[in-house]
C-alpha cells in the first residue's frame, strides 16, 4: 500500500502540487493535518470566506442514502455542516462550534469508498462522535499498513446521542426518540464494534449516551469494546491524540471490554429507545 501523504503545515508543497486545493484556509488545513489528502478530496472539505463569515464546510455522506432500510443504495451526500473559525452562540448563550441545516437528521456517515468495508461482517467497526474523527481513522488505519487497514474501519455520528434520531409519534405527545434506522440494517451481530468517543465519555452526561449505546449495540449481540483516551492531558479526542503523534500501535492498547472496569458501570437497556419492527422498520411504542 502507498505512505499516506498528510498535509503540510506549510504552505509549500511536494513538486509544487497543492494536494487540497479546496483548503484555502491555513487554519483548516492545521485542523484537518491529520487526515490524507485522498480522504479530504473524497469528504469534499471546503474552505469558505466571505464578506461576513468564514467557515469549514464538511459535507456529511449517508451510508445508506435516501434508504436506510436498503443495503443496495448507494452512499449519498446528505447535507452540509458548517464549521465556523470562529464559534457562534446559540439562544441560550452557549458556544457552537458546528452549525447544521434546519430539521437535520441524524444518520451514519460513511465516504462512498468506505461502505463495502462498513457493511462488512467482519471488518471492526469504529464508530466516531464527529466526521472529522472518523476521517482521521480512516487515515491512521491506511498508514498502519494493509493488516489494520483491511481489518478496520470507522464511520461517524454526530455527537455521543448521534445514534438516536427523532420521529413524529401518533402515540406520544411531540417527537420520540429512536435508534438509528441503519443500525437495524447494518451487520452487527458477533461484529467487534469500538465506541470510539473522546476522552470525557465518562462524564455524567456522555456516560449515559455511552451505556445506552452499548446497551442498544449489546442487545443486538455485537461485541462491544471502548477507546479509553487518557484524561491526563485534558479534553481530547482521537484526533487531538493523533495529531499528538500517536499511531495504531498507541490506539490499540486503549481498546478494551467496558466490563473490564466494573466501576465504570454495566451496560443497561436504555429506557428512551424505543424496539422497532422487524417487518417495518418502523418503531414500536408503548
Amino acid at each position: 500500500m502507498d505512505s499516506v501523504e498528510v498535509l503540510p503545515e506549510g504552505e509549500l508543497f511536494p513538486e509544487g502540487i497543492d494536494p487540497t486545493p479546496r483548503l484555502t484556509s491555513p487554519l483548516h488545513r492545521k485542523k484537518l493535518r491529520m487526515i490524507c489528502a485522498e480522504i479530504i478530496n473524497e469528504r469534499g472539505y471546503l474552505s469558505v470566506a466571505t464578506e461576513t463569515e468564514s467557515y469549514l464546510e464538511i459535507p456529511s455522506w449517508s451510508i445508506y442514502g435516501s434508504a436506510p432500510q436498503n443495503l443496495d443504495r448507494e452512499t449519498r451526500m446528505a447535507f452540509i455542516i458548517k464549521r465556523p473559525d470562529t464559534p457562534v452562540l446559540d439562544s441560550k448563550g452557549k458556544s457552537k462550534k458546528y452549525l447544521f441545516p434546519a430539521k437535520t437528521k441524524n444518520i451514519l456517515d460513511c465516504l462512498p469508498s468506505m461502505k463495502d468495508s462498513a457493511v462488512s461482517s467482519m471488518m471492526r467497526l469504529w464508530i466516531c462522535e464527529s466526521i472529522i474523527k472518523g476521517d482521521a481513522m480512516n487515515t491512521l488505519f491506511r498508514a498502519a499498513g494493509e493488516k489494520v487497514f483491511y481489518d478496520n474501519v470507522a464511520v461517524s455520528i454526530n455527537g455521543t446521542y448521534g445514534w438516536k434520531t427523532s420521529f413524529n409519534s401518533m402515540a406520544r405527545s411531540g417527537r420520540s426518540s429512536v435508534s438509528l434506522p441503519e443500525l437495524d440494517t447494518l451487520p452487527i451481530k458477533n461484529r467487534e464494534i469500538v465506541i470510539a468517543f473522546d476522552n470525557d465519555y465518562n462524564s455524567k452526561n456522555n456516560r449515559k449516551a455511552v451505556l445506552g449505546f452499548g446497551a442498544l449495540l449489546t442487545a443486538k449481540n455485537a461485541k462491544v469494546l471502548i477507546l479509553r483516551i487518557p484524561t491526563a492531558g485534558g479534553k481530547m479526542g482521537i484526533d487531538d491524540f493523533i495529531d499528538q503523534g500517536n499511531g495504531w500501535d498507541q490506539v490499540w492498547p486503549l481498546v478494551a471490554n467496558y466490563f473490564d472496569s466494573p466501576d465504570e458501570g454495566e451496560w443497561k437497556k436504555p429506557k428512551d429507545t424505543l424496539e422497532r419492527s422487524e417487518t417495518t422498520g418502523k418503531a414500536i411504542s408503548s
